[in-house]
């Protein structure tokens, strides 16, 4: 027994592949492949799910836009050089004059690459303390830590206040006017 179908016909086409390969190498995502391809972004992905040659098109351009973006990266980061040309007019002569160009290696590049390839040597961390609250760590101690700990803290708010009493210097406050 065949499904009956309902709604419009679909507008996907093997053609389209092409297309959306060409898209994802200018780095598009899919919302904005949809929209250049004046299709619902719903629709995009139920294209993926479906149509194996369209998922495989996605695929390798992206891809190969990754490919070609980590190639350039890797040259800024070693340094590069490459022929280039200047030219010049002179009495009303082209003239044009051959040379290398060249183009120091670029730390950021380097430093960009290094993280994501070996990201736990040279990925940037944050220290995060995730000892938790105040009520959650007593919550963890029993009864004897807790004592321990509250004679603790009175004693470094004891120093403290030493500590201050000697930086601090009092002024004596001015004896209040009587009238006489």
């Amino acid at each position: 027994m065949e499904s009956i179908r309902t709604g419009r016909p679909t507008v996907y086409r093997p053609e389209i592949c092409e297309i959306v390969r060409r898209l994802a190498l200018l780095g598009l995502n899919d919302v904005q492949m949809a929209d250049a391809i004046n299709i619902d972004v719903h629709t995009f992905s139920d294209w993926k799910a479906r149509h194996r040659e369209f998922r495989q098109a996605l695929a390798r351009g992206r891809v190969q836009a990754d490919a070609k973006v980590a190639d350039r990266l890797y040259f800024r980061a070693l340094g590069y050089k490459h022929k280039a040309q200047k030219i010049m007019q002179y009495g009303g002569k082209v003239i044009r004059a051959p040379y290398v160009e060249h183009y120091p290696p670029d730390t950021n590049a380097a430093l960009a690459w290094l993280s994501r390839r070996q990201p736990e040597l040279w990925k940037e961390r944050q220290q995060v303390d995730v000892s938790g609250t105040l009520e959650h760590r007593l919550s963890q101690m029993t009864p004897e830590e807790r004592a321990a700990d509250a004679l603790e803290l009175a004693e470094r708010v004891r120093r403290r206040l030493a500590e201050y009493r000697q930086t601090i210097e009092h002024e004596p406050s001015p004896e209040p006017e009587t009238e006489d």
